[in-house]
């Protein structure tokens, strides 16, 4: 949904193991038809495509470049310079909002502030200029 993450990025070599291991305690999400059935779908291609992947049975992890990933894929990429990344990132009008150090915090993407809007529009403005 709109503030969902789907893409970390990750310094080069980094280890995924805690990210991992903290998926693994949602392994509920497995249960969700709709979810499991996406999840099927491109697990499913990621095998006939002969790509990697990382898994631990309810969300994908596979590195690609792509901002926004499928229902049920986190998207990875790898980075060396971490302020050429900010600049990057801060510059994009795609991505809705950032959440790390430094950011939005971790486990608050999902709450926007009254002041949030979406794509930056005040809905109650634009329906006023109308």
């Amino acid at each position: 949904g709109c503030r969902s993450i789907t893409k970390i990025y990750v310094p080069e070599n980094y280890n995924f193991e805690p990210i991992i291991n903290a998926l693994k305690t949602k392994t509920h999400l497995a249960n969700h038809n709709k979810f499991k059935n996406n999840y099927d779908y491109n697990l499913a291609l990621y095998l006939l495509n002969n790509q990697y992947y990382m898994t631990c049975g309810n969300v994908l992890l596979v590195e690609n470049e792509h901002l926004f990933s499928p229902i049920s894929t986190v998207h990875y990429e790898f980075y060396t310079d971490i302020n050429a990344l900010q600049t990057k990132l801060k510059n994009n009008t795609d991505i809705q909002a950032l959440v790390g150090s430094n950011y939005i915090a971790f486990g608050q993407g999902q709450k926007p502030s009254i002041a949030d809007y979406a794509d930056g529009v005040d809905t109650m403005q634009f329906l006023q200029s109308l």
